[in-house]
């Protein structure tokens, strides 16, 4: 397909959502969900202080961006992570601020206006923990504390891995139960759903065995690894 087409195709998605700062309703479910991002947040569990911890806020930021559009997650994730700051008293760091702004961009991505299926719920969890709890977000902790910059992707990575199938079956039961009522309350389209197929469940469950077997060998053997791996890097 060539650019232009491409371009064209594009447009209606892109008007759509534009069209969603019009709406009082939207904006309303915006402000709520960002709030409610922001509430779940104050309840990340701390694993390693400021290096490594577990968050669930990513739940209310999703449906958000899944109700609003890729265009709307921009001041969502700006307006949260200044919240955010401001209620814990941290200083505001522009890392942070990119890293909640791309996270609801990917999500409206893979959700907006699309017809919802286990892998692309799997492949857009994928994709905002690698890019960017993983990846940006060691730039951010390397910015921030010095260290060594692939110490901190092994452990986030390991963290984002294992925590990526418990994500995304929170995910699709949170979506399957709210898609029924967001559709009467024209906030999605008329025609939104989430097929799950047999084979999907299976190759989740699959994911799942492996990521606990993963998860077993590494908490089995905790301090071996992180030492080789510092070692490996220093």
């Amino acid at each position: 397909m060539k650019n232009k087409d491409v371009l064209k195709a594009s447009l209606p998605y892109w008007k759509s959502a534009a069209l969603e700062f019009k709406s009082i309703k939207q904006i309303t479910a915006a402000s709520l969900l960002v709030a409610l991002g922001i509430v779940i947040g104050m309840f990340d569990i701390r694993i390693i202080p400021n290096v490594l911890q577990v968050s669930f806020s990513y739940i209310a930021f999703s449906i958000c961006s899944f109700i609003t559009g890729p265009l709307m997650a921009i001041p969502c994730g700006i307006i949260a992570d200044l919240v955010d700051a401001l209620w814990h008293g941290y200083d505001l760091f522009f890392g942070y601020t990119l890293s909640a702004v791309a996270q609801g961009v990917i999500f409206a991505l893979f959700f907006y206006r699309r017809e919802l299926t286990l892998p692309r719920i799997v492949a857009a969890k994928a994709c905002v923990n690698l890019f960017v709890n993983v990846l940006l977000g060691s730039v951010w902790r390397l910015m921030m504390m010095g260290g060594e910059y692939f110490y901190y992707v092994f452990v986030a990575g390991l963290k984002n891995l294992i925590m990526l199938p418990f994500e995304v079956i929170i995910l699709v039961v949170l979506l399957r139960a709210l898609i029924p009522p967001l559709r009467k309350l024209k906030m999605i389209p008329a025609g939104a759903s989430l097929k799950v197929d047999r084979t999907d469940i299976i190759l989740t469950c699959v994911l799942f065995a492996l990521v606990i077997v993963l998860a077993a060998l590494y908490f089995g053997n905790y301090t071996e690894i992180n030492g080789f791996v510092k070692n490996l890097l220093g």
